[in-house]
């Protein structure tokens, strides 16, 4: 392999597998909130939850990459930048999409944590010899 195509192929593995920690994340999150008074099942919830999520996990990948580069320019990209990155962009693209916002809900904070479970597995592939 070329070794300038290295560190694509690298980062772009990185990002692929953030997108499936947080996919699987909150589709499980999905299925195990649902109610027993819910309308849909949790099989329902949880194909909903995994579409909405890889949408919304490409789209919190695409703003994370120049906040990462300047991140990383400055030195700071470690797995507490990867995490707290992944916590705060998820918050800020889940508060734009759920508008109007009436205060943080505990599902919220768990949607956030997924994202920064996905911002762990992409510091954790990206970094890995």
């Amino acid at each position: 392999m070329n070794i300038s195509a290295r560190p694509f192929k690298q980062a772009i593995t990185a990002l692929g597998a953030g997108i499936v920690v947080g996919v699987a994340l909150v589709t499980a999150l999905g299925f195990f909130s649902t109610s027993s008074d819910a309308i849909l099942p949790p099989a329902t919830m949880a194909e909903v939850s995994f579409v909405a999520s890889l949408f919304y996990g490409c789209i919190v990948a695409v703003l994370c990459i120049p906040i990462w580069l300047l991140i990383s320019k400055c030195g700071l990209d470690g797995p507490v930048a990867a995490v707290a990155l992944g916590f705060v962009m998820t918050s800020a693209v889940w508060f734009f999409a759920n508008q109007p916002f009436f205060g943080p809900t505990l599902y919220d904070l768990a949607i956030a944590g997924c994202g920064a479970a996905a911002g762990l597995g992409t510091w954790w592939t990206g970094n890995r010899r």
